[in-house]
């Protein structure tokens, strides 16, 4: 459990983005060279660029690896910095994304959905379990192995948390 955070308090990291952000806004094109520039001269802070598109840092850090194999934006943004940006474009639309949200006005109302950001996350990490489950349950089925699917089972102090359900161990070997 962590403790309440007041976000109102400009806190370094708070002040990194911040200046990122106001750099970005003052970029009179984002095409691939120019964003490529803007990310050499400030490698640091090519995490923003995943800001724009929607992802925290342990979700663009995941994305990097996959694309990448690595999960260092710094160390992209250094070496690769053109592959970065043509990633960041080609998978995500980042110059529109740049485009469309520099050029709109925000209100309060903004600001709070901005804040809720995790309950969206949360609610899609959910609707990604569900997807896998039921994903499982079609291999399970194929392979017409026995399954049970959203039981339930009782822990500590009688608090019931999700299970795959009450089945025997079946071992298989897959060929």
């Amino acid at each position: 459990m962590s403790d309440w955070v007041n976000p109102t308090i400009v806190t370094p990291e708070m002040e990194r983005i911040t200046s990122a952000g106001r750099s970005l806004s003052h970029l009179r094109m984002f095409d691939v060279a120019t964003l490529t520039t803007w990310v050499q001269q400030n490698p640091r802070e090519a995490y923003v660029l995943g800001l724009v598109v929607g992802l925290g840092q342990e979700k663009l850090k995941n994305r990097l690896r996959e694309a990448f194999g690595t999960t260092g934006w710094v160390k992209l943004a250094r070496e690769k910095p053109q592959d970065l940006i043509t990633w960041f474009i080609a998978t995500f639309e980042l110059d529109r994304l740049l485009t469309e949200q520099l050029g709109r006005t925000y209100s309060f109302g903004d600001v709070l959905v901005a804040r809720a950001g995790t309950r969206v996350t949360a609610a899609q990490a959910g609707k990604s379990g569900r997807k896998l489950e039921d994903l499982i349950e079609e291999i399970a089925i194929d392979l017409s192995l026995p399954y049970a699917t959203r039981g339930r089972f009782i822990g500590r102090n009688l608090l019931t948390a999700p299970c795959f359900g009450d089945l025997p161990r079946v071992d298989i070997a897959i060929r």
